[in-house]
C-alpha cells in the first residue's frame, strides 16, 4: 500500500476526498452568502484547522491522530423591531408588534376603532 506525505496538494486523496469536500462546501457557503448579501461589506472567511495528537504505546510514539476542521464564517444578519408589552388573551404579558406600522407598535388602525369596522 503506497503511503503519501500529507501536503495541501494531496489533501484530496485523504479519506476519499472528504477534507476537499468540506473545503468546497465551505467555499460554496461563502459564495452563496456573497450573492445573497453583497451589500454587507464584512469579510467572509474559511478556516482550515489541522490538529495532531500523538498515540503512545509502550512509551514510544505509535502513530498520530490528525483531525481536520473547516469553519466557514459569514457575517451575522441582524435586525430589530419595536414591540409593545401587553396582556395576551390568557392575561400573561407578551410581546406584540404592529404589522402595518413596524416602527410604532402602539399605532392604531381604523379597524381598532370601536364601531367603525363592525
Amino acid at each position: 500500500m503506497p503511503k503519501l506525505q500529507l501536503t495541501l496538494e494531496n489533501l484530496a486523496e485523504l479519506k476519499g476526498g472528504i477534507v476537499e469536500r468540506m473545503l468546497a462546501n465551505a467555499l460554496n457557503r461563502i459564495a452563496m452568502d456573497l450573492r445573497s448579501a453583497p451589500d454587507i461589506p464584512d469579510w467572509r472567511r474559511v478556516t482550515l484547522e489541522i490538529r495532531a495528537k500523538p498515540t503512545i504505546e509502550d512509551g514510544e510514539l505509535s502513530d498520530v491522530i490528525v483531525e481536520f476542521s473547516v469553519y466557514p464564517k459569514c457575517p451575522a444578519r441582524v435586525t430589530s423591531a419595536r414591540m409593545e408589552v401587553a396582556s395576551a388573551t390568557n392575561g400573561a404579558k407578551q410581546l406584540f408588534f404592529a404589522i402595518d406600522a413596524p416602527d410604532n407598535p402602539a399605532q392604531k388602525t381604523i379597524s381598532d376603532i370601536p364601531g367603525v369596522m363592525e
